[in-house]
């Protein structure tokens, strides 16, 4: 059940519910199925938070620790999450498209089945990402680390195909494949 108190918290006073994370370390929050359609969150401590399904659509993220999230199926498009710490977080069939993840921490994310179509993950750090059948046409990677990035085998040729945009200085053969 969606806790109304910490979505109230949340949403009102970020200052307050970064004091109460620090208060409360040992605690998950559990905010599945939160509508948070286009709320202004940049700083908030969301590490380890459960925002399973969550409507973050043109949510402002900037900034925000996301590490060890559980995002399965959020719908995050058009979300600022500009130098936001998504590290080691679960966005398995995510929609991130036309959110801004530039200079983002995507270190071990789980972006499997994730859209990213039209995303911008300009100098974002992808390094051992789970990338495998995400969609990625149209994004942009000028600048992004992709060292360790897990794709499918067909899927950067796909990617190329689709039109995104990748810098000539990247070195694309760090990719390794998978079938």
């Amino acid at each position: 059940m969606l806790d109304t108190f910490l979505i109230d918290l949340l949403t009102r006073n970020i200052d307050g519910w970064n004091r109460w994370r620090e208060e409360h370390p040992g605690v998950k929050p559990h905010l599945v199925n939160a509508h948070l359609q286009g709320i202004d969150l940049a700083g908030a401590n969301l590490y380890q938070v459960e925002l399973v399904r969550a409507d973050l659509r043109e949510a402002n993220l900037r900034e925000v620790d996301l590490r060890e999230a559980e995002l399965m199926g959020a719908d995050l498009q058009q979300a600022n999450l500009h130098q936001a710490d998504l590290g080691k977080a679960d966005l398995y069939k995510s929609i991130l498209k036309q959110a801004n993840l530039s200079e983002a921490n995507l270190c071990g994310a789980i972006l499997t089945a994730a859209n990213l179509e039209g995303a911008d993950l300009g100098q974002a750090d992808l390094s051992g990402a789970n990338l495998r059948r995400a969609l990625l046409s149209k994004a942009n990677l000028a600048g992004v680390t992709l060292t360790g990035a897990l794709m499918n085998g067909p899927q950067l040729e796909y990617l190329i195909r689709s039109g995104l945009v990748i810098p000539e200085n990247e070195n694309v053969t760090r990719i390794a494949t998978e079938v």
